[in-house]
């Protein structure tokens, strides 16, 4: 039980804390509409399964495994500064073509491009869900709600905090909100290179 309870610490604290997703759900909900946000913030039911398969492997000794986290560093900090430089275009053309926001194609992208999620099921959920579950599948059940119960609720929370208050900022003010998310992940991509090259360099 004290497993699945810190799990879903730990869960609630990942589904809070500002990192490539999150703040990707944010910059959607203030483009677009809350539910963009929310549909961003469902990525993981999506990708945990590959990445948690993945992760497996490389926990059982793939070879150059720095070097395949390294790849997935820069492919994912590529990614995010595609995303932020959107974030700084005027958003009149999209009004005018009536683009879909591809919410959650952004979501799934971003965050198997990011290597920390794999770092997460590598060294923390991985064995923390073998364990469970050799106790019996029930306990392995819980521990999955337990962890995405309080990732996506504290995640989706954020959004719906960002959505309530994105209509005091004005007509033009979501502009400024839109450009400051796009620098916070221009630093995230910053900081996916920067682990890319300590991961080649170590």
């Amino acid at each position: 039980m004290m497993e699945i309870l810190q799990i879903a610490l730990i869960g609630l604290v990942s589904g809070i804390t500002p990192g490539p997703l999150l703040t990707l759900a944010i910059s959607q909900t203030v483009a677009h509409h809350r539910n963009e946000g929310i549909k961003t913030m469902l990525a993981p039911f999506f990708t945990d399964i590959p990445i948690a398969a993945v992760s497996i492997l490389l926990l059982a000794g793939l070879a150059h495994s720095n070097i395949v986290l390294a790849v997935i560093s820069f492919i994912g900090a590529a990614y995010l500064i595609y995303c932020a430089v959107r974030n700084f275009i005027p958003r009149k053309s999209e009004q005018t073509e009536k683009k879909e926001p591809m919410s959650l194609k952004k979501g799934v992208i971003t965050n198997l491009m990011n290597p920390n999620v794999y770092i997460f099921w590598i060294t923390i959920g991985g064995p923390g869900f073998v364990a469970q579950w050799n106790k019996g599948a029930v306990w392995g059940i819980g521990y999955l709600l337990a962890l995405y119960a309080c990732l996506l609720g504290g995640g989706i929370a954020v959004v719906l905090l960002a959505d309530r208050f994105k209509g005091l900022t004005g007509s033009n003010g979501y502009k400024w909100i839109l450009r400051g998310l796009g620098l916070i992940l221009l630093f995230f991509a910053g900081r996916l290179v920067w682990e890319g090259i300590n991961r080649i360099t170590n």
